[in-house]
């Protein structure tokens, strides 16, 4: 089975640390959008010989919230009719707490929605502020009730770590935020500071009443990460994966497919796809994107087949990042000799302690997942 991702770039406003593609002043565009994501849709199942097997729906942005709720669940009734859709498919619509109402709450969970992602961000407003973001805490929490109130009971929230002025007692009244709101899964993400965003304009100059806008340092932010750490699994929570931890049983089954190597079909501008060994990724422009569907091709600028060692290596890139980590056995199987120089990479790393064997697999220890990105590095 594979995932579908339906990227939905329209949003109200850019926050300043945004470098994803979206549109905050062409929502107007936002139903001639859709009926291009359907032709996107029907021009790859054009190329397969039965219809796809879908396990997992995920809409991402931008912001899904900030169009009319009834663009999402039309659309997920054209996927119903298309692909073969598992019955306990999991699907996700990420919302910001400023644009979903509980009425578009009610409506995504009768077209068959039963998991909600909130960008939260952070639970102090005047922090939201100078990101840009169109919320303050009140709303979140409004979301967090209206999902209960619509049966939705599979509710994530995004914070991000390494905020400007962050400081410990601000981090631990978002945790108490989070663990308040009885949550089954939260990201956490560390902020990065991306060229061209208008974050990376105002750290060059002064901001904030004359004041030099001011992010928190590597070592304030591990210890922000390990104060998550801590507080998550003392609330039940799990760590699945470096940034993600669930309710047992409650990781997010889109993104595992990702970290698993799995297949997924990416649509919309900017999206990314992988099948059949293939990669491809979409043109990064709205205009260029609706006008290749109206033209009756498919919007995809790069496309690269993957080798064998290829494969090999995304499966330890991407599986280490998790609490499982790696199969070595089945990796040695299905790749053999291609697989050979990473096998060998990974039982070095165990033997220094980097890695740990546990049966035929192999894991970050997690007490190392702070220097993984030095782990990955080595192969």
């Amino acid at each position: 089975m594979a995932g579908l991702y339906v990227h939905v770039p329209f949003c109200r406003q850019k926050c300043v640390y945004c470098d994803f593609c979206s549109y905050p002043n062409r929502i107007d565009a936002a139903r001639k959008y859709f009926s291009c994501l359907k032709k996107e849709l029907t021009l790859y199942g054009a190329k397969e010989k039965k219809p796809f097997e879908i396990d997992t729906v995920f809409f991402g942005g931008g912001t899904p919230s900030a169009v009319d709720s009834s663009l999402i669940t039309d659309f997920l009734e054209f996927v119903a009719k298309v692909c073969d859709l598992n019955g306990k498919a999991e699907i996700t619509v990420e919302c910001n707490p400023d644009s979903a109402s509980q009425e578009k709450i009610f409506e995504f969970a009768a077209s068959g929605v039963n998991r909600l992602s909130i960008g939260l961000q952070t639970a102090d407003d005047g922090t939201l502020k100078l990101l840009n973001r169109p919320h303050c805490l009140a709303q979140f929490e409004n979301v967090v009730g209206f999902a209960a109130a619509a049966g939705i009971d599979n509710v994530s929230a995004d914070i991000i770590l390494g905020l400007p002025y962050e400081t410990p007692e601000r981090l631990d009244r978002t945790l108490d935020t989070l663990i308040k709101a009885k949550l089954t899964h939260v990201s956490a993400y560390a902020l990065t500071v991306e060229r061209g965003t208008r974050l990376s304009a105002m750290l060059n100059k002064k901001t904030c009443g004359g004041r030099r806008l001011v992010l928190p340092d590597e070592d304030a932010t591990a210890d922000f990460y390990d104060a998550v750490y801590r507080r998550l699994l003392s609330a039940g929570f799990c760590r699945y994966e470096v940034s993600n931890f669930a309710l047992k049983g409650l990781e997010c089954r889109h993104n595992l497919n990702y970290w698993r190597c799995g297949e997924y079909i990416g649509l919309g501008v900017s999206a990314h796809s992988y099948l059949h060994g293939v990669r491809r990724s979409n043109v990064k422009n709205l205009d260029k994107y609706i006008r290749a569907l109206d033209e009756g091709r498919l919007p995809v600028v790069g496309r690269h087949r993957l080798t064998e060692k290829e494969k090999a290596y995304e499966c330890f890139i991407l599986g280490l990042r998790t609490e499982e980590g790696v199969d070595a056995e089945r990796i040695s199987s299905e790749f053999n000799k291609a697989a050979d120089d990473y096998l060998r990479t990974a039982f070095e790393l165990a033997e220094r302690g980097l890695l740990e064997k546990v049966g035929s697999r192999l894991r970050v220890p997690s007490d190392k997942f702070y220097v993984l990105n030095s782990i990955l590095c080595e192969f």
